[in-house]
């Protein structure tokens, strides 16, 4: 989450503009745990949104393009997805979802 959150912070356009990172916690029915990161950026072109996992792209001029794909490969690992999309509002909105562990389960191990 700390990655994700600095990505938003220096995203292009960010700090010049409303300089806002918003970090929102909900819990699903289905026993997940999202956390949605958004920022105040400029937005995100839909495009960019289909191929912004794919490795080496980037938004920075000094960006190397492996951080939000390393980030997703991380997420799946522990069986969750990680999603952008535009935020309508403007910005983007980074999210992604883990299964909770039930205190039951962790009492047993």
């Amino acid at each position: 989450m700390v990655t994700i959150a600095g990505f938003a912070a220096r995203a292009p356009g960010t700090v010049l503009s409303r300089g806002r990172v918003t970090i929102t916690t909900s819990c699903g029915d289905d026993d997940t745990v999202r956390v949605t990161v958004c920022d105040a950026g400029p937005g995100i072109s839909a495009e960019l949104v289909n191929n912004l996992f794919e490795p080496f792209v980037t938004t920075k001029d000094d960006g190397l393009g492996m951080g939000l794909t390393i980030s997703r490969s991380i997420v799946e690992a522990h069986g969750g997805k990680l999603v952008a999309e535009a935020d309508a509002a403007g910005g983007a909105l980074v999210s992604f979802t883990l299964g909770r562990e039930r205190r039951e389960e962790k009492a047993e191990q």
